[in-house]
């Protein structure tokens, strides 16, 4: 209901001061649920039902309101504007995700991705004149690991499939 809301007066919320288009207090109202859903999915771990549901209205009430939209007014003085705005600021609830194992086709796509990475990676670097050679040398253009994924030491591979899980 609010996403549709939002979707169909986003000109009510988002133009001039007359009439017809939305008080400040509205304004700060959606601001204030804007980021109290956010901050609510931000503390939960990730469900695809309630975040399909909820993207879409974070959406909708975020192209509602005027992008340069903040939640103070001119009349203010600054203390209130600070006391409130520390109460506004999203500050990040990380979950701990390093007890968790990937699903075998996240792992099938970690180390798609790794592969690609380097792939492509080399790819550039041959374009620019660099070849593969047992040393590093900028100076003769020669690397180590200028060669396919499946060729390199499993130290390396690893490090690279690691990297991908972080991603």
């Amino acid at each position: 209901i609010m996403t549709l809301h939002y979707e169909r007066c986003s000109k009510y919320y988002g133009t001039g001061n007359h009439y017809g288009v939305a008080t400040e207090i509205e304004k700060r109202l959606s601001m204030i649920l804007f980021y109290a859903i956010f901050d609510s999915l931000g503390s939960k771990p990730y469900d695809p039902e309630l975040f399909g549901k909820a993207l879409p209205c974070l959406t909708a009430i975020g192209s509602a309101i005027s992008p340069d939209y903040t939640l103070t007014s001119g009349g203010e003085d600054e203390e209130s504007i600070r006391t409130r705005n520390e109460d506004v600021y999203w500050v990040p609830k990380p979950i701990e995700v390093g007890n968790h194992e990937l699903n075998n086709e996240l792992n099938s796509m970690t180390n798609k991705f790794a592969e690609h990475f380097h792939d492509s990676w080399a790819s550039r670097k041959l374009e620019k004149g660099w070849q593969h050679g047992e040393v590093y040398s900028r100076a003769n253009m020669t690397h180590p690991r200028l060669k396919p994924f499946s060729m390199l030491k499993d130290a390396v591979n690893n490090f690279l499939r690691y990297q991908s899980t972080i991603l």
